[in-house]
């Protein structure tokens, strides 16, 4: 595809809102309007948000408590309706993990990261529950690695013409895992388009084995690997889809890997993002995920400062990765020009390194273009088709 760029003005969201008493916590904001689109009923997150006293937040005493014991709820009620309502208990399950999601959001942090983490463990154990209901079943895939295991979800669209479809590696961000609903509605829309997928945690989050780092592309490598040696997938017309810090990692394999054919990096960090000048300001929670993705304490590591340091390695443009090269793949950038996480100038180093890409900015809208997903999402999945299909 000849590499083009579109750049939009600022529209209003497009995804449905709800409208609350009080206002939400300033991590959440953004966020709900694709929760409600990812299926979440308004009315039972209106509720349990209201359940929460006023002014808490995710680094709150009560947060994990109070939404684990809502996912407690919904997972019995799932349980009780298996027997008669397959649909209804499918929904049940994915509302369950929604709200154990939320109370392990946006990382193991605040003051009881062992309940964080029981309520992950649930979270997975009701997404899993409800996927045995889904058209395409998830497939649980343990890849040895190193001295660890790597934890994968293969979904696999039902049989067509092609009898191993091309597969596209999926990968959120450091508060978006791979079995949440973000990450969920992205590989529905990859499957609908003929995409097999195999989603799996960016290193520091999740199940992945190994912290954040600038070599931890050795997850995706393996698991790259394994893609290419299954019947079932035709690891020869292979993708990557990244979300947010996701998107480091597509463009990094992307341009590293040449089993990499095409790639989606939806405002990845790649090079600007990495300086102590953004470090400093970006939201401290961001930065405090970010420092947990390395297995750190953002205090231990003394701020920002410290936390660049710690970054630096990371940029693509100290890796020498970046540059003009005749084999390069596909390469699709998204973002929104008002990125509050990631600098939009991450996207123009892409491009004047060198690298061809296909662009589309959001001119108006916030990190990941996160309000106009209804229109990005889709037009990303028909270029992973059409640049993995030949």
């Amino acid at each position: 595809m000849t590499a083009s760029s579109q750049q939009f003005t600022a529209r209003p969201p497009l995804a449905p809102s709800v409208s609350l008493e009080r206002p939400l916590p300033p991590a959440l904001a953004p966020r709900v309007p694709n929760w409600l689109a990812d299926g979440i009923d308004a009315t039972l997150l209106r509720e349990a948000l209201a359940g929460l006293p006023a002014g808490q937040g995710p680094a709150s005493p009560d947060w994990v408590r109070h939404f684990s014991a809502i996912g407690d709820d919904h997972a019995r009620r799932a349980a009780q309706l298996e027997a008669g309502d397959q649909a209804a208990a499918m929904t049940a399950y994915l509302t369950a993990a929604f709200f154990y999601f939320l109370a392990r959001f946006p990382h193991f942090l605040g003051p009881d990261p062992a309940a964080a983490r029981d309520a992950y463990a649930k979270h997975r154990a009701a997404y899993l529950a409800a996927s045995r209901f889904f058209p395409t079943p998830v497939q649980v895939v343990r890849l040895p690695f190193e001295e660890a295991t790597i934890v994968g979800y293969l979904r696999i669209p039902t049989p067509t013409a092609m009898d191993a479809p091309p597969v596209v590696v999926l990968s959120g961000g450091i508060d978006y895992w791979k079995s949440d609903s973000e990450l969920h509605t992205i590989a529905d829309t990859l499957l609908g388009e003929g995409l097999a997928v195999f989603a799996l945690d960016m290193p520091g989050t999740g199940e992945s084995p190994l912290p954040n780092g600038p070599h931890a592309e050795r997850v995706y490598e393996a698991a790259i690997a394994h893609l290419g040696q299954r019947p079932d997938v035709d690891g020869g017309r292979l993708g990557v889809y990244g979300l947010s810090f996701g998107g480091h990692w597509a463009v990094k394999l992307a341009l590293t890997h040449p089993q990499v054919r095409a790639a989606v990096n939806v405002s990845g960090p790649i090079h600007h993002a990495f300086t102590e000048d953004w470090c400093a300001a970006i939201a401290p929670g961001t930065l405090a995920t970010l420092a947990a993705t390395f297995g750190q304490g953002l205090a231990n590591l003394g701020g920002p400062p410290g936390m660049a340091r710690l970054l630096a390695p990371l940029s693509l443009v100290a890796q020498q990765v970046l540059g003009p090269r005749a084999d390069l793949p596909a390469l699709l950038s998204i973002a929104g020009g008002q990125d509050e996480s990631v600098p939009p100038a991450d996207l123009a180093v892409i491009g004047e390194a060198g690298v061809a890409q296909d662009t589309v900015v959001y001119a108006g809208d916030r990190h990941v273009a996160s309000h106009h997903r209804a229109l990005h999402l889709p037009l990303a999945a028909r270029w992973l088709r059409a640049n993995l299909s030949s």
